[in-house]
């Protein structure tokens, strides 16, 4: 469910994910096998295609996962593999527009990167993997292998990629500057008192109707639950009172993920709803280096309501396997590259999420914030943690016209 969108950093991977031309139709292999991949944790029984083969693997994401340190670095690097294979990359803003162009196109992409909530809304557009072409899941926790998401009769449908939380992130030194009390910063309800007008101007949401309406939902004492149901009238008003309460503390809505934590760098709004990389990205101050005297004071809010988790994974598309079998055990290569230890350690360290690899947390170089996030341990790490769920279309609906109204009000 999240990325880093710093521009800067963008711009430095654009020019490193340069996509080349190579003969062979979109999303086809130019070359039938000649002979089968013989490499570490892929037998010969599996028949994977020779890394000679050419031709277009289309994967859907974040912007900025296109990061050859996310899925061609370690030993199962994907070029690798398969150096004359392209990765074509396209990009979405959530999941929602992404599930409206695979509806529109069902072969837009043959690799999709979702939440493990959403899987459900895409059974018609997503296929069976192979979980014996993917040799990483035995590095992958216990816990992440048997996600109700990830399995239907028995069959793969989800590949868990990385897991983080949805965070309020709040400036120690601003906070105390204000005459904020230390224990309001342990309540969601900080988000909406006005403490004389002290906290005017002075909180930016990430622009969800899902991650950041949550915070007034919990704040007003409603069960996490309804937040993946029908929702009644009442609970509705009783969302927009709380969002009401605290409207003037609103500086704006951010959707560039600069602009979520620029603005805590400079203390221009001490309080951000965000992800943990928001966090990260804020703490290491101007110069983007954790432990220099430009370091941010800045901390997770570990609130009584609990703070949100999510998880990441990989699907397939339906009909690859049967329309083109080599490309279809070719992107079981990708996904299990994304998994690599090394590649793990790599997300930890640029984007403070955690690996489902469980050899990738001990690799990285960030082990301070290993320890604090937890992310050497999933059961940690989502203890007390609000999961997200699954939500039909009309729950999604309901959500989203609500924001829009919380938000013009």
């Amino acid at each position: 469910m999240r990325s880093i969108k710093n521009s800067k950093w963008v711009m430095r991977l654009m020019i490193v994910a340069v996509i080349c031309c190579l003969t062979g139709s979109l999303g086809a292999l130019a070359e039938a096998p000649q002979e089968y991949l013989d490499y570490e944790g892929y037998t010969p029984d599996l028949e994977m295609p020779p890394s000679s083969c050419k031709g277009t693997l289309r994967v859907y994401t974040w912007a900025s996962y296109e990061d050859p340190g996310l899925w061609d670095a370690g030993t199962y690097a994907f070029h690798k593999l398969y150096p004359n294979v392209t990765i074509e990359w396209a990009f979405y803003t959530d999941f929602d527009s992404a599930l409206a162009k695979m509806t529109a196109d069902p072969i837009f992409a043959d690799v999709v990167l979702l939440d493990s909530t959403v899987p459900k809304l895409w059974k018609d557009l997503i296929g069976p993997m192979n979980r014996d072409l993917i040799p990483l899941f035995d590095e992958t926790y216990p816990q992440l292998q048997n996600l109700e998401s990830m399995w239907l009769d028995g069959e793969l449908y989800f590949m868990p990629e990385e897991f983080g939380n949805g965070v309020v992130i709040y400036r120690e030194d601003v906070l105390d500057e204000l005459g904020i009390p230390e224990e309001e910063r342990y309540d969601y309800n900080m988000l909406f008192k006005s403490y004389g007008g002290k906290l005017k101007d002075k909180v930016l949401y990430y622009d969800s109707s899902t991650e950041s309406m949550v915070f007034a939902v919990l704040a007003a004492g409603l069960p996490f639950e309804i937040m993946f149901t029908d929702m009644t009238e009442e609970q509705k008003d009783i969302i927009r009172a709380k969002f009401r309460e605290g409207k003037a503390n609103v500086k704006g809505y951010w959707t560039g993920f600069e602009e979520g934590y620029e603005v805590l760098v400079t203390g221009e709004a001490p309080i951000v709803t965000g992800w943990q990389s928001t966090y990260f990205y804020a703490k290491m101050g101007p110069d983007f280096i954790l432990g220099t005297e430009d370091d941010i004071p800045v901390k997770i809010m570990r609130a009584k309501q609990g703070i949100m988790g999510w998880i990441d994974g990989w699907s397939i598309r339906k009909g690859l396997k049967e329309e083109n079998p080599d490309l279809y055990k070719v992107a079981h290569a990708y996904i299990n590259a994304t998994i690599d230890r090394e590649a793990g350690a790599y997300k930890t360290d640029w984007w403070c999420t955690g690996s489902p690899n469980m050899y990738s947390a001990a690799l990285a170089e960030s082990q301070d914030t290993v320890k604090e996030l937890h992310l050497d341990d999933p059961d940690k790490a989502f203890a007390g943690v609000n999961m997200w769920k699954y939500s039909t279309p009309e729950q999604t609906r309901i959500l989203s016209e609500l924001w829009l109204e919380l938000k013009a009000e």
